[in-house]
């Protein structure tokens, strides 16, 4: 009889287990079907909830801010760069690190 009632809760216990396994992969494959909302088309996606014309956008302005940061750099640190004869002007110190007398 104990070995009987043994083998009963064992077999429940697996076909619980079994159960649990189940409902977790059926839930991934929910959540991953809700992440996919973008159209195929779409380059950007929407995984943030940006519109195509709007991640464009900021694609641009990241960009734009990625070069206008490079051209200051290079003014600021690259030797020969700098065309106007500022007073001051040493490569290798930032701009707003230098002293004017």
């Amino acid at each position: 009889m104990f070995w009987t009632m043994m083998a009963l809760a064992v077999g429940l216990a697996g076909l619980a287990a079994a159960a649990l396994a189940v409902a977790g992969r059926w839930a991934r494959k929910r959540r991953a079907g809700l992440a996919r909302t973008a159209p195929v088309g779409d380059l950007h996606g929407s995984l943030y909830g940006l519109t195509a014309e709007e991640a464009t956008r900021f694609h641009q302005s990241a960009r734009e801010h990625g070069r206008l940061h490079h051209a200051r750099w290079s003014r600021d640190y690259l030797p020969g760069v700098a065309y106007e004869a500022l007073p001051g002007r040493v490569s290798g110190i930032p701009r707003a690190l230098r002293v004017r007398r």
